[in-house]
């Protein structure tokens, strides 16, 4: 049996000082705080322009009601919808194009 090496380099934890988590909120090892908010998706463009107005404003008074650093993330993914189109669209083109190399072989 072939033996099996241990690794013995530095681990994730030497680089990331977190003493613990507790209550969904990392606490570091100089006592400071992090934690991290999963907000959803809301399509501003669809609003009236009241209700796009209003939102910015909520948005602004958010941002100045915070009194300690803040880093804001956004990440964009299609819709489920988009990627059957798009999955759609590509089996349609795949099909088509196998219809037309049969029938260019059926006609010679």
């Amino acid at each position: 049996m072939a033996d099996i090496k241990k690794y013995t380099g530095p681990r994730t934890q030497d680089f990331i000082p977190v003493k613990e988590i507790r209550d969904g909120i990392v606490v570091l090892e100089d006592g400071s705080l992090r934690a991290v908010l999963l907000a959803s998706a809301i399509n501003v463009a669809l609003k009236s322009a009241d209700e796009q107005q209003a939102m910015i404003m909520q948005f602004q008074g958010f941002l100045n009601s915070v009194e300690f650093p803040i880093q804001i993330s956004v990440q964009s993914r299609p819709s489920r919808e988009e990627l059957n189109n798009k999955r759609k669209n590509c089996c349609d083109y795949r099909r088509a194009n196998i219809l037309n190399l049969l029938n260019g072989l059926l006609i010679r």
